[in-house]
């Protein structure tokens, strides 16, 4: 390069000579000091300095906007006797309430654990942990919670597994939650008596998408060939030639490489004995107790007298619901959901109470920690994919 010294590649140094902007190289910028950043610095600074892309922060806003009008809409009927509640509330069972949440989101992200190492990749509980964090507040800031599963599978592929094995990591948890809300939905609409008010559709439907959802699964991983998905666009002529003047040939060849990958991580799982096929039911199992318990442990705080079965049933329906609403990570939805579900067990000040602890303990605590997790996440580097020895 003319009229300057030559570029060391671990310190950039730029001469305070003036260069023309034809012999300019391409990333070069007006110095500030004599030694300047590396290129890599400086992209992993402004990754940090930016935080979550704007789209999550308009979510994040537009779901904190939504969920604290509602409770506001909620709380203002009870204002007065609302202080009298927290007032009188147990910092015992706050304590408890509070400690099931972390006991939750720790079997979470053992659940991960379990599979990932069935998949023969090391990854800390403490990681998973993160992941899991990362994908709820990414699934809170987007509409049907539809951001978790994708954010997740993104996440494991950054702390070192290929992609196919994250997606069939992600597949499987998807399977354990989903096999939990096929066998109680039709119990529990009927117990709440919702069956009778929104229908036996409104059971029903949901129940058959999840079915679907875990029948591909198992026909994927049952049959024998492996699926390939631009052989079979390629075997119709009208499919075929849409896929060509698309140009996404690749993409769609890729889509079936991971498909291919999805399998072969499914059947991993499948095969990797008792003590992981236990170890998914336990974390599972243990996650909805914990889960499940704030609800009773919150109403124990406030001092309320009420049906454990009917709570808990209630709860689950809440959760059974919450992703189906529409809004960003079901705010607003959640809240007025609970408040006419609980409305007949919970009376006057101490239901508002409930609804702003319970929103507090199992969503706000979620999204801060996991903003924080997401944000730390993107900003270190990719890992190398580590696998363990078999």
């Amino acid at each position: 390069m003319r009229n300057c010294t030559r570029l060391c590649p671990k310190t950039l140094y730029i001469p305070p000579v003036s260069i023309h902007p034809r012999n300019r190289p391409r990333n070069w910028c007006a110095p500030t000091s004599k030694y300047s950043l590396t290129k890599e610095h400086k992209l992993s600074g402004a990754r940090a300095m930016s935080g979550i892309n704007p789209r999550l922060k308009r979510g994040l806003w537009l779901t904190a906007g939504l969920s604290l009008a509602t409770l506001g809409f909620i709380v203002q009927r009870s204002y007065k006797q609302i202080w009298t509640v927290f007032m009188d509330a147990s910092p015992l069972y706050l304590g408890m309430a509070l400690l099931a949440v972390a006991v939750s989101w720790l079997m979470r992200a053992l659940r991960l654990k379990v599979i990932t190492h069935a998949l023969h990749y090391r990854v800390s509980v403490y990681n998973l942990g993160r992941v899991f964090l990362a994908s709820c507040f990414a699934g809170g800031v987007t509409p049907f919670n539809s951001g978790t599963y994708p954010t997740m599978i993104y996440l494991l592929n950054r702390q070192g597994i290929p992609l196919g094995k994250a997606t069939a990591t992600t597949a499987v948890d998807a399977a354990c939650t989903s096999l939990i809300y096929l066998l109680l939905p039709p119990v529990l609409f009927r117990l709440t008596g919702l069956s009778g008010t929104l229908g036996t559709w409104a059971a029903v439907i949901p129940a058959l998408a999840i079915l679907f959802f875990l029948g591909a699964l198992v026909v994927m991983t049952v049959h024998k060939k492996d699926p390939d998905l631009l052989a079979w666009v390629k075997r119709h002529p009208s499919w075929a030639r849409l896929l060509l003047k698309s140009g996404r040939e690749g993409k769609v060849a890729a889509f079936s490489e991971e498909l291919r990958h999805l399998k072969k991580g499914i059947r991993a799982i499948a095969r990797s004995g008792f003590w992981s096929l236990l170890g998914l039911l336990f974390s599972t199992i243990a996650y909805w107790v914990a889960f499940l318990a704030v609800t009773p442990l919150i109403l124990q705080a406030l001092r309320q007298a009420f049906d454990y079965g009917s709570i808990m049933l209630r709860q689950m329906v809440v959760q059974f619901l919450l992703p189906m609403i529409p809004t960003l990570g079901g705010s607003g939805g959640a809240e007025g959901l609970s408040y006419w579900l609980f409305r007949d067990q919970i009376a006057g000040a101490a239901l508002s109470a409930y609804i702003l602890l319970w929103r507090a303990c199992t969503f706000y605590s979620a999204m801060i920690f996991g903003g924080i997790m997401l944000t730390s996440l993107l900003t270190r580097k990719r890992k190398t994919s580590v696998r363990q020895q078999r």
